[in-house]
């Protein structure tokens, strides 16, 4: 659906280091590189950078919903990108910032 360009996809720099953290501990190159690919500036996912209104938001976030810093910034990001459909499992994430949680896991089941 990205490829055709039926939707668009918004991620914060941070992704990449939160997605190459088991490609390394298993010494997996590929996925390394596959992961490198997927979140760069010649990707198709829009990777935005943790900017300083990023991390202002962040701070906003965690201290009113009481969520994780990482969880934070990625939802800052979001929100930020005007984004209307956040990936994740976890609905109250997604409502802090006012958007709709898209869980890929029961997606793909149905």
């Amino acid at each position: 659906m990205l490829e055709g360009g039926w939707i668009k996809a918004v991620t914060s720099e941070l992704s990449l280091a939160q997605s190459l953290i088991h490609p390394i501990r298993a010494k997996n190159r590929s996925a390394q590189s596959e992961f490198a690919r997927l979140i760069s500036p010649q990707s198709q996912v829009l990777v935005l950078p943790i900017s300083r209104e990023v991390l202002l938001e962040a701070a906003r976030l965690r201290a009113l919903h009481a969520i994780e810093m990482p969880d934070a910034i990625h939802a800052a990001t979001a929100k930020i990108a005007r984004c209307p459909f956040f990936l994740t499992a976890d609905v109250l994430l997604a409502q802090a910032i006012s958007a709709r949680a898209v869980n890929l896991g029961q997606w793909k089941s149905r």
